[in-house]
């Protein structure tokens, strides 16, 4: 099997979501871009010129226009196997999994937000109507010019991979105590290992994208594990009474993970027939490894 697909996405602008803190002079250009004594953020909120305000920005970059994300995912995957008869009792089956997916996030057009807050406190009067000045400071202040120069392009490439082999035996032992219904059993291996690896631009890494939520890390590993198991259908009672049949369904397993030893998992039920009815219970462990 081999897929190949491509998804385009887009999504509302960035923007400076108030993740800086800036301690601004009343007297800047920030919070009195008109330069006029006595006027400005500071003197709407009864401040002396020589004081200074702490200030949270947030703005979406409607100037600069949405975000766009491209996902491009390559899978491929085999299988292959042999089964057949060993006698006429008993049966076999041997295969093996192969299988991988490559995936690459490009996302255009975020802010960076190191980018950000420079080109904010870099205006002043005579940067005003700069590329260089994130104006947010005065309505109508920032250009298409100025919110380009924020933005950049955030690349993910990540991998994944399994491969699996797997064997078992299956038939009828010849013996039972019930008359037409012998026990029944498989026995057989599973070896299977799965990788994952990612890596992210710098910028991701840091986080330094407004809109991304926080750092992307690389994450490399990979978990194997070996196993063991039987199962076998073990019939105690035929037909008696108002029942039609009892048998026992038991199974084990033996797992080795690589990522933390050994385990045990078994199951012990009880199966029971009466005409239309039938009715089960059972006891049996089961356990979760740690994953990638």
């Amino acid at each position: 099997m081999y897929s190949d697909r491509t998804n385009e996405i887009q999504v509302a602008p960035s923007g400076n979501f108030f993740g800086q803190y800036l301690e601004l002079a009343c007297d800047s250009y920030q919070l009195n871009p008109g330069g006029v004594a006595g006027e400005g953020a500071c003197a709407d909120l009864g401040l002396d010129p020589d004081q200074t305000v702490g200030v949270y920005v947030g703005k979406r970059n409607v100037e600069g226009g949405p975000r766009n994300q491209t996902y491009t995912d390559t899978s491929y995957r085999v299988v292959a196997g042999v089964q057949g008869a060993i006698n006429d009792n008993w049966s076999y089956d041997l295969s093996l999994l192969y299988g991988q997916t490559d995936s690459t996030a490009i996302g255009r057009n975020d802010f960076i937000s190191d980018r950000v807050t420079a080109a904010m406190l870099s205006c002043t009067a005579a940067t005003a109507n700069d590329p260089t000045c994130y104006n947010v400071w005065v309505p109508g202040g920032v250009t298409v010019e100025a919110a380009a120069a924020l933005a950049g392009t955030s690349t993910g490439i990540i991998s994944t991979g399994i491969t699996s082999v797997t064997g078992y035996v299956q038939g009828d032992t010849g013996f039972g105590w019930v008359d037409g219904n012998n026990i029944t059993m498989a026995a057989g291996f599973d070896w299977l290992k799965q990788t994952y690896n990612s890596d992210y631009d710098s910028i991701s890494q840091a986080g330094g994208f407004a809109g991304a939520g926080g750092p992307s890390l690389p994450l490399n590993g990979s978990i194997e594990v070996t196993e063991f198991f039987m199962e076998a259908n073990v019939p105690v009672l035929g037909e008696m009474g108002f029942l039609d049949s009892l048998a026992l369904d038991l199974g084990y397993r033996y797992s080795d993970y690589n990522l933390s030893g050994p385990e045990n998992t078994y199951k012990i039920a009880m199966i029971g027939k009466m005409g239309w009815a039938s009715f089960t219970g059972g006891y049996n462990r089961a356990i979760r490894a740690p994953n990638l």
